[in-house]
């Protein structure tokens, strides 16, 4: 069809414009996933919630309050370079060897980035992060850290860590 000189489509559109109209077609096809990724899920934010505490009590050189983020459970476990530790008590015996949480240029700042999150089922869920202690003298430690956590009476709790 053509008017005015032009060629057009049955809407009316120039062969340019429809070539546009479809183009962006695709790229929001193309998109729609990503986006739809992008959301955070309201299980997502409560536990990157528990794990922000748990770095803000570590750094405060609050033992308890980044304790707090692990369920009491005695089946609990930390598996680390040095092998499984289970229970609560044993982990936070094991904390307070490796870090002197009363002296800050020892202990260090402790942060963690959210690398992947996926809600197993309603009331489980994996969150994989990188963490890194940055040292005032300079000098810094890194790694990753995968977490299964279980949704208690007393909100998330780290039921599992895979840290190295």
């Amino acid at each position: 069809m053509r008017r005015s000189g032009r060629a057009t489509d049955r809407s009316g559109a120039s062969a340019g414009e429809g070539l546009m109209l479809k183009f962006l077609s695709i790229l929001a096809l193309l998109l729609a996933p990503t986006l739809a990724c992008a959301e955070v899920s309201p299980q997502q934010r409560a536990v990157e919630a528990v794990i922000a505490d748990s770095a803000a009590g570590w750094n405060a050189g609050d033992v308890a309050r980044f304790m707090a983020s692990y369920s009491d459970a005695p089946e609990t476990s930390f598996v680390t370079e040095e092998g499984l530790v289970r229970g609560k008590a044993a982990m936070l015996a094991r904390y307070k060897a490796k870090y002197d949480f009363g002296d800050p240029a020892k202990r260090g700042v402790l942060t963690f980035t959210s690398v992947d999150f996926r809600l197993l089922d309603p009331t489980h869920a994996l969150y994989v992060g990188r963490w890194a202690l940055a040292y005032p003298n300079g000098t810094s430690a890194k790694g990753y850290t995968s977490l299964i956590m279980a949704l208690e009476p007393g909100g998330w709790r780290i039921i599992a860590d895979h840290s190295s």
